[in-house]
């Protein structure tokens, strides 16, 4: 049922983002945040869900697509993504966001130890004003253990409803 609403979701994300007429970042354009992030650990890490602050910045190659980096915080967890964002028009205020990258996790108590995954990013910008977007998305993550010492299960994964707004540096 959660495989079927995410790839619902995700039709209909791609759907909204193939007609172009929003107003677009231009080339170099940087962008920065902050954001909350609500977060469900897997279970198989054994973290209670938790409540995380961050940031973001993105830096724009093209009116549509940028590279951003997020780093957040909750008392036992801080993952790092970079990842590759499509941004694309549904109105001249509206975006869907799309994007797949990677992450890094750092844990803290029990744990004290990190890994690495791959990430996917749905989500929607709105435009409040010239200088102020506001955006909403469902961060999914996945990572994959492979060491027999490892105290995590091959797999696990975490996903992560985040809110912030984000201010365009230069245009």
């Amino acid at each position: 049922m959660t495989t079927r609403l995410i790839c619902t979701a995700l039709a209909a994300l791609l759907g909204c983002a193939l007609p172009a007429s929003a107003a677009a970042q231009g080339r170099g354009t940087l962008e920065i945040g902050a954001f909350g992030r609500y977060v469900n650990y897997d279970n198989a890490i054994g973290l209670d869900n938790a409540v995380a602050v961050g940031g973001r910045v993105a830096l724009y190659l093209g009116p549509t697509f940028a590279i951003e980096v997020d780093l957040a915080r909750s008392p036992d967890h801080t993952p790092l993504h970079v990842r590759a964002a499509y941004e694309g028009p549904v109105s001249d205020r509206v975006e869907a966001l799309l994007g797949f990258g990677l992450v890094h996790n750092w844990y803290g108590a029990p744990y004290h130890l990190a890994d690495d995954g791959i990430s996917g990013l749905l989500g929607v910008r709105y435009r409040a004003s010239q200088q102020l977007w506001l955006r909403i998305g469902l961060d999914l993550d996945a990572m994959f253990h492979t060491s027999a010492q490892s105290p995590f299960n091959f797999y696990a994964g975490n996903w992560g409803i985040h809110v912030g707004a984000g201010v365009p540096l230069n245009r």
